[in-house]
């Protein structure tokens, strides 16, 4: 369940922009790590549930393996954004103001 619930306030916090307003919080890498983190449970999960060999459970490992899959894209993607420098959420434009001073 905690994928879920995290997953769903990620959600909520895009919806609303709030990534937008705290953009100095590393959204990207916080995403990028907990789909890794997902994508390892998942693989285990789903190992342990094909290994026992029963109808149910194979299933159950279908459906882990397709959540792993979902995972592990996600995952390369945040990845690609993070090499990239990108922001997680809207556009971010940087205005550096110079004074020039003259004497004469």
């Amino acid at each position: 369940m905690t994928g879920f619930w995290f997953t769903g306030i990620m959600l909520i916090l895009y919806l609303f922009h709030v990534c937008e307003k705290f953009h100095r919080i590393p959204w990207l890498k916080i995403e990028m790590y907990f789909d890794i983190s997902w994508t390892i449970l998942y693989l285990i999960a789903a190992s342990l549930a094909a290994s026992l060999g029963h109808e149910a459970y194979a299933a159950a490992a279908f459906f882990g393996f397709c959540a792993m899959v979902c995972y592990g894209y996600d995952s390369f993607l945040k990845w690609k954004q993070v090499q990239s420098g990108e922001i997680a959420q809207g556009s971010r434009v940087v205005n550096k103001q110079t004074n020039v001073v003259t004497t004469a």
